[in-house]
């Protein structure tokens, strides 16, 4: 499965779903390069991909708010939420919820008792997310079979990450123009031209 993540327009979407996207994230952390407002969002959803909210920190009541307004699949929690709070949330919506785990060296995810699933990527102490950067897959492989993976995917190392069978792979940077509100259709394109190659392969 793949989750074309930062989708700030509907053609964008139309395209990666098209091209065999199963998932698609968008980006309500105002402060994000990829930002999208609830009345956009609307539009862009209309494509038929499952959709998730990436959120950073943000009040709980805005959370519940964005998700249930756009009946959104899946909340992308990538702060520093607490347990607490994801247990608060958990009590407020019924879609799924991503705890988003930042990689750094070995460490291992700790996964919140209420969330549904992990998303790992890669650490980064400026950035949440999105930073075009990769984590030592190898080194974290044991924890994939759960966990959509993030941080630095593109067309040229999407077959590699496959191989070590995540739940699903999670691309934002790696699709993009030089415009990180636009995603490149041949990009998009050559990441499943990638993972048809090496299906042939294996």
């Amino acid at each position: 499965r793949i989750k074309i993540c930062g989708l700030t327009n509907f053609l964008d979407a139309k395209n990666a779903y098209d091209a065999g996207a199963f998932y698609g994230g968008l980006n309500f952390w105002p402060k994000s390069k990829r930002y999208v407002t609830k009345a956009e969002a609307e539009s862009i959803k209309k494509v038929p991909l499952m959709w998730g909210g990436v959120f950073v920190d943000q009040p709980l009541a805005e959370v519940k708010e964005i998700a249930c307004d756009l009946n959104l699949d899946f909340v992308q929690l990538h702060g520093q939420e607490s347990e607490r709070y994801i247990k608060e949330l958990r009590a407020e919506i019924d879609c799924e919820i991503w705890q988003a785990i930042r990689i750094k060296g070995l460490n291992k995810a700790q996964k919140s008792f209420y969330a549904d699933k992990v998303l790992l990527d890669t650490y980064c102490d400026i950035e949440p997310g999105g930073t075009g950067k990769s984590f030592a897959w190898e080194k974290h492989s044991d924890e994939f079979s759960a966990s959509i993976v993030a941080g630095g995917v593109n067309e040229s190392n999407v077959a590699k990450l496959a191989q070590y069978f995540p739940f699903a792979i999670d691309i934002c940077s790696g699709v993009e123009s030089e415009n990180p509100r636009k995603k490149s259709l041949a990009k998009i394109h050559g990441i499943f031209d990638s993972l048809r190659l090496k299906s042939k392969r294996t």
